[in-house]
């Protein structure tokens, strides 16, 4: 429909491209349960903060997974999918999800019909674990490629149409391996592309500095 969208805490926005304007939607239910009217907390589910989202064209919903705020069993939401058509969130019962993580950027695969995810932020440790949510059957699986990037988290992951392929780049991790406390415990991971392949379930240093 030629918007963007976007939620952070308790509220979900839409930016219409062609008007240029900012409009704030009203859903019955928010990631991951509360109705607006109860999420007045900072620590409430409602409350929902660096999650990721992601298209999902096949069936034209948006994806949202992980984040950090809510006061949930297991410190995740889980997995929620956004309408754009009706304007409203619905909850995904699912037997696998990845763990709880925020900062952990999606991508849209064409060519598979998979949406990716690698790494994030568990908040007292790095990821750097793939896993892909197959859009026809709307089901997370995870993958085990041989060799993986570093854990990190607030990276760039992008689908590459023409190669078939995720590019990965940069991102944050700590600087030490047991204390995290804000930006003054996290440094920029060095200069690194990476590529990744779903149908072979490979990832490849493309250029690393």
């Amino acid at each position: 429909d030629r918007r963007v969208y976007f939620h952070v805490y308790a509220k979900t926005f839409s930016y219409d491209t062609e008007t240029k304007r900012w409009d704030t939607l009203r859903s019955l239910v928010l990631p991951s349960g509360e109705t607006p009217a109860s999420a007045t907390s900072s620590y409430r589910p409602g409350f929902l903060r660096y999650a990721s989202m992601c298209y999902d064209p096949i069936n034209k919903e948006i994806l949202c997974f992980g984040g950090t705020g809510p006061d949930v069993p297991g410190g995740t939401p889980g997995t929620w999918t956004f309408k754009p058509a009706t304007g409203e969130w619905r909850k995904s019962a699912l037997a696998l999800e990845p763990p709880a993580r925020c900062l952990a950027p999606m991508s849209y695969d064409s060519a598979n019909r998979v949406i990716v995810l690698f790494g994030g932020d568990h908040l007292d440790y790095l990821l750097s674990d793939t896993w892909v949510y197959d859009c026809t059957v709307r089901q997370w699986r995870q993958c085990h490629p041989p060799v993986s990037p570093s854990p990190r988290a607030g990276h760039s992951l992008l689908y590459l149409p023409k190669s078939r392929a995720i590019v990965l780049f940069g991102g944050y991790q700590y600087t030490s391996a047991n204390t995290y406390c804000g930006n003054q415990y996290t440094q920029t991971v060095p200069y690194q592309i990476w590529r990744y392949d779903v149908s072979r379930d490979e990832w490849t240093a493309v250029k690393i500095f």
